[in-house]
């Protein structure tokens, strides 16, 4: 007998990303193929008489609200078992006109399984759920992108006595690419976090902009200590500021602890020497 497996894919392509499709048949990889109109993955086969076939498709989901497979209204449907595996999350709920899943096995809070397993209906009916809700990380970057501009200014300011400090005046293109620097953390992390694990994008982001500033200002200065202090700089105004956002519930919390150490640092600078020739010559410029 020969046979057809459709699946159905209703999505809007410009708010849905799916990727890391995979499908078997009876465990065993399968093609399965897109049909011209883009609305349907399909697979044909073939059925043995008494022979079972299991099919399984796996693939992760961006911007997927939920997830639900219209059996035929029309038709009957015999031994129905449907297992949906989802990670990310546990809160799910059901949309409207599904059936609710006959078993339920969570494995941990961020994995579960619903099963729907019916041996005869009727006719064919809806099943599926509304996917969980994972941690909104454009809203993060958002939050982070709107809060740099403050860091962004301690940090120019602790660059230029920096360099004053080491007998040098930053010329206009040296602060633009210092700055484009500082800014591009924010971009190159969006761009990455679409692609990859958000984490994983934060901390290649991050690594990416210190070993420039780090470069760049150990060879403007010639300093390989200029260069450390840069490091201890990005700590300061760009790795603790957007791990605070990260870290919602210690915000407050890390910019107030962020703050006395600045404040302990200034308080310790303003007695050397050194510092307070270069404030005196900052104003002068100013």
């Amino acid at each position: 007998m020969d046979l057809v497996f459709v699946f159905p894919v209703n999505l809007q392509k410009t708010k849905v990303l799916l990727s890391e499709l995979s499908f078997f048949v009876n465990d065993e990889p399968a093609v399965i193929g897109l049909s011209e109109n883009s609305d349907k993955l399909v697979w044909t086969g073939r059925l043995s008489p008494q022979k079972v076939l299991i099919f399984k498709i796996e693939y992760k989901g961006r911007g997927l609200d939920q997830f639900v497979y219209h059996l035929d209204p029309s038709l009957p449907v015999k031994n129905l078992r449907f297992i949906s595996n989802i990670r990310g999350g546990s809160n799910y709920d059901y949309a409207p006109g599904v059936i609710p899943a006959t078993a339920i096995e969570p494995h941990d809070q961020n994995n579960v399984s619903l099963t729907w397993d019916y041996k005869s209906l009727e006719a064919g009916v809806p099943v599926g759920l509304i996917l969980p809700s994972e941690k909104s990380f454009s809203m993060l970057i958002a939050t982070m992108t709107g809060r740099g501009w403050a860091c962004y200014i301690l940090f120019f300011i602790s660059i230029v006595i920096l360099t004053i400090h080491g007998g040098k005046k930053l010329k206009f293109y040296e602060n633009y690419l210092i700055s484009a620097c500082f800014g591009f953390f924010f971009i190159l992390l969006a761009y990455l976090a679409a692609f990859m694990n958000f984490y994983l994008a934060y901390g290649l982001s991050l690594l990416a902009v210190s070993a420039l500033l780090y470069f760049y200002i150990r060879h403007l200065l010639a300093s390989a200590t200029a260069g450390y202090v840069v490091l201890i700089l990005i700590v300061l105004f760009l790795t603790i500021p957007t791990l605070a956002v990260i870290l919602q519930g210690y915000t407050g919390l890390i910019y107030t602890l962020e703050i006395l150490v600045l404040l302990g640092m200034l308080l310790k600078l303003s007695t050397q020497r050194f510092f307070q020739n270069v404030m005196e010559e900052l104003f002068g410029i100013l």
